[in-house]
């Protein structure tokens, strides 16, 4: 199939840096079980750090190359502006490298979702509602992949995440484990998510499933730094796997300014609640 492959990726970061010299910075946050480089793209020179992940999931096959197109614009388009000098995002394009490699490369498995050691990396975070199963392993943060993540969360101290993931054409905000607060915080900056993108917020009842076993990375980080964390679903609930590489245009007219959705909705938020 006619896929962005994890080379072209890395082909694609030595170009932006080539292009845009001094202004991008890209670091290793870690490897994958197969030894495979994890980047993470951080665009912007300010002291507001925010975090965009795609790719955890490995029959993801378009948001990878989404994001890469997203850095691209926001450079292009702000890299003399104000938001430059104020905003530092950190954009790690592909989490699970071996997971995606084997999703899009192998013919029968276009739904394999977990990583080389078949561990679902989005149920492997350590939460209030983890539960040890068949797709988490026995002890939560048990994969390189997922140490990688909670790694860049400490090392570069944010206030806001978004996790990129591709069906349901929809936003989750809300978070069960967290106060009435968090999670009036958390509805206002994801109406203006959604103003930008389009996309419908996800009603309360359907942040987890009944049979979910939970740690999920959005989880994570809402318990863990109480800050703004949402998961954006960025295609047809009835998408098929592996998604058309070609879907990633239509994606994109969506996606373009979610950095700019992201810095709105913070300096609305903070104007209602003194967030920083």
């Amino acid at each position: 199939m006619n896929y962005y492959s994890y080379d072209e990726l890395i082909n694609d970061i030595k170009r932006l840096i080539k292009e845009y010299n001094g202004l991008l910075e890209s670091e290793v946050i870690g490897y994958s079980v197969l030894g495979r480089a994890i980047p993470m793209l951080r665009v912007g020179c300010g002291h507001i750090n925010m975090f965009i992940c795609a790719g955890i999931h490995g029959r993801e096959s378009i948001n990878t190359e989404l994001l890469i197109k997203i850095t691209r614009r926001y450079l292009k388009k702000y890299c003399n502006h104000v938001y430059f000098s104020k905003y530092c995002f950190n954009i790690i394009p592909l989490l699970n490298p071996d997971g995606y490699t084997y999703a899009m490369t192998q013919s029968d498995y276009y739904e394999y979702k977990h990583n080389y050691n078949n561990i679902d990396i989005n149920r492997d975070f350590p939460s209030v509602l983890w539960q040890k199963s068949i797709v988490t392993g026995k002890t939560s943060a048990s994969q390189p992949e997922t140490k990688a993540l909670i790694s860049a969360f400490k090392s570069h101290p944010s206030i806001m995440f978004v996790d990129i993931h591709s069906r349901g054409n929809c936003i989750y905000y809300y978070r069960k484990t967290m106060d009435s607060a968090y999670n009036k915080r958390q509805l206002l900056m994801a109406q203006i998510l959604a103003k930008y993108t389009g996309y419908i917020l996800l009603e309360p009842d359907f942040e987890i499933g009944d049979n979910d076993t939970g740690g999920n990375s959005v989880h994570y980080y809402s318990e863990k730094y109480k800050m703004p964390a949402f998961t954006i679903e960025t295609c047809d609930d009835n998408q098929a796997f592996p998604i058309e590489r070609e879907t990633v245009n239509e994606v994109y007219d969506k996606m373009s300014r979610l950095p700019e959705a992201m810095i709105n909705s913070l300096f609305y938020c903070n104007k209602q609640f003194d967030l920083f």
